[in-house]
């Protein structure tokens, strides 16, 4: 009798991990994202996505973004992570990053021969907004605030 228990329960058990491990991947996309307000850069990058039990899509992103101009050079690499709300790749998500950045700064109204450069971290959270405009690309609005040379940004993004 314990054993025909025990038996049904691991049975059960099996058929739930099998049923929970269905996820559905989604093909790599290539995004180019534009800051140009707060903190200027340009990002080009990629985006691996995937949807959790049908109900959420997880998109994790890599890529580089620069900016050069005279008084401020900003280069580095950067990990994103979007959780989407709802069953599609469009409406509200959330936003992790965690990266590093090398800066070089003149200043606004001083000027040092050498400049203050160096190495920074990029972490920050945030949020935007996801729009669809073809079968397979979005144009995407997001905000971001954390621990960076710059406290907060502003994206505007295209996935394709």
């Amino acid at each position: 009798m314990l054993l025909m228990l025990f038996g049904n329960s691991l049975f059960a058990q099996t058929e739930t991990l099998v049923k929970n491990d269905s996820i559905k991947f989604k093909y790599n996309q290539t995004f180019l994202s534009i800051s140009p307000l707060l903190s200027p850069r340009v990002c080009v990058g990629i985006n691996f996505a995937k949807q959790n039990n049908e109900q959420h899509w997880i998109e994790s992103s890599y890529y580089i973004h620069g900016f050069y101009s005279v008084g401020l050079k900003n280069y580095g690499v950067t990990a994103t992570y979007n959780y989407f709300w709802g069953a599609t790749r469009k409406g509200y998500f959330t936003q992790l990053s965690a990266g590093i950045d090398y800066v070089e700064f003149d200043g606004f109204f001083y000027s040092t021969e050498s400049g203050d450069r160096g190495l920074t971290p990029n972490l920050s959270g945030g949020f935007g907004y996801s729009f669809q405009v073809g079968a397979n690309s979005y144009l995407r609005l997001s905000m971001d605030l954390g621990y960076k040379w710059l406290l907060s940004n502003i994206y505007v993004s295209y996935v394709w």
